[in-house]
């Protein structure tokens, strides 16, 4: 990790889960200014990566949001980063299932290894938020949807989500040429070539949970103008994966900080916004 936007943090690998011999990762991220300080809990800041659901990885720093660890910073607070399962070597349900596993190891072991491993700044789970952009905002909401395995999530942070399943199957659902953030995806016949060439590479069984972001960029283009997004992802078979149509059968939702910008080339705003007086909306031109 040499990017210095994350030169303040020391930095763990754990593993939170495994699938199909593949190590589920997450890496811990503790402010160094810490070090001299005596022992204590610190609060902590779950950050979701984003990417698309198909690009990007749990310590892609460029798409970090300087804020955001400027804010982790400023309230002393260790991040946990976790990798998850992405499209096309996986479903949108099993995406659900990679939340639901690390917040399971959040609540069961997290503390237990910050304990054995001795730590010096360690984790208060009784001051948890939980943030991301794009299909990592998308994550931040879905954790507070599925209950965190009684992790009681403090606030809800997120950025240029997809979190409406119905606008994502309206707009994502015909093909068509379309300009994705200032660029053009390769004509259709070739688009539907890169994508079919891809998923008969998948050998069965395999669990990929990141993906060079330059390099996968025109595969996210090509699945977007095809159409293959909301199938890939299963919108129509898993109800709990429209994340806005499942907020008004929550029991209970944290304070949550949705942003978006207008000019979003890939994600529309969302059509309606979240039914809870605890839900800030801000769009940004």
């Amino acid at each position: 990790m040499t990017d210095s936007k994350l030169a303040a943090f020391s930095t763990q690998d754990l593993v939170y889960s495994h699938i199909n011999g593949h190590d589920m990762m997450a890496t811990v991220l503790t402010p160094k200014l810490l070090q001299g300080k005596p022992p204590s809990d610190y609060p902590v800041l779950v950050y979701w990566h984003g990417g698309g659901f198909i690009t990007g990885h749990r310590t892609y720093a460029p798409w970090w949001p300087k804020w955001s660890i400027e804010f982790a910073l400023s309230r002393n607070s260790i991040i946990v980063s976790p990798d998850y399962r992405l499209l096309p070597e996986a479903s949108g349900s099993d995406i659900l299932d990679d939340i639901r596993a690390f917040w399971e190891w959040m609540k069961n072991d997290f503390i237990s290894v910050s304990e054995r491993e001795r730590w010096h700044a360690r984790p208060n789970l009784g001051q948890v938020a939980c943030m991301g952009e794009s299909s990592g905002g998308y994550l931040a909401l879905q954790s507070a949807l599925l209950g965190s395995s009684g992790i009681d999530i403090k606030v809800v942070i997120t950025i240029s989500a997809p979190l409406d399943g119905d606008i994502c199957i309206k707009r994502f659902g015909i093909p068509s040429p379309r300009m994705i953030l200032g660029s053009w995806p390769p004509p259709p016949r070739r688009a539907e070539a890169i994508i079919r060439d891809y998923i008969r590479a998948i050998k069965p069984g395999t669990v990929r949970t990141e993906g060079d972001p330059v390099a996968m960029w025109p595969l996210l283009m090509c699945i977007v103008q095809q159409a293959r997004m909301p199938r890939l992802f299963g919108y129509q078979k898993n109800i709990l994966l429209n994340a806005t149509a499942m907020i008004d059968q929550a029991n209970k939702l944290p304070p949550m900080w949705i942003i978006h910008s207008e000019q979003d080339s890939l994600v529309s705003l969302p059509c309606r916004i979240p039914t809870t007086d605890k839900a800030l909306f801000f769009s940004a031109n």
